[in-house]
């Protein structure tokens, strides 16, 4: 009977602790993408003016963010082809890992000067939440919660 009430507790601590991570996983998955306009709107209650002003830039972003996907979709399969050769050589590999660590280096860099350019239109208190909200979703991308990105602030 005591190893029943014991196997019951460690089920429920279980279950608990299941549910407490779940729940800050899906609230973090919740945040606005800082790459949607709509999404980033209502976040940072952007005024008429402000909307008109960066709506250019998303517009833009959209356009060549969709050009460095195609191409590192592509680089990426390429990478998934030369693995499954049976003639693959270590150079072939490390050739098409840099092809695809190119097309993702594109892709930060075009954020990052997205988010620089959107700086310009915000004020201080939306450009504070904005990098918060950078700041939480690259944590919440990591995974890792560690001590150089915590998932939660303290």
């Amino acid at each position: 009977m005591r190893r029943a009430y014991l196997f019951l507790a460690l089920v429920i601590l279980t279950a608990a602790i299941s549910f407490g991570v779940s729940s800050r996983y899906r609230s973090e998955q919740s945040l606005p993408r800082p790459c949607s306009l709509e999404s980033l709107s209502g976040y940072l209650s952007l005024t008429i003016e402000q909307r008109r002003d960066v709506e250019p830039m998303f517009a833009e972003l959209a356009k060549k963010r969709a050009e460095i996907l195609g191409r590192r979709d592509k680089a990426a399969s390429h990478l998934v082809s030369v693995l499954e050769s049976d003639t693959t050589t270590k150079e072939q590999v490390a050739q098409a890992l840099k092809a695809v660590d190119a097309e993702q280096s594109q892709l930060r860099s075009l954020t990052a000067q997205h988010l620089l350019r959107l700086k310009t239109v915000l004020n201080k208190k939306q450009t504070g939440k904005l990098f918060d909200l950078v700041h939480r979703r690259l944590c919440v991308s990591d995974g890792q919660g560690s001590v150089a990105c915590p998932v939660a602030k303290p």
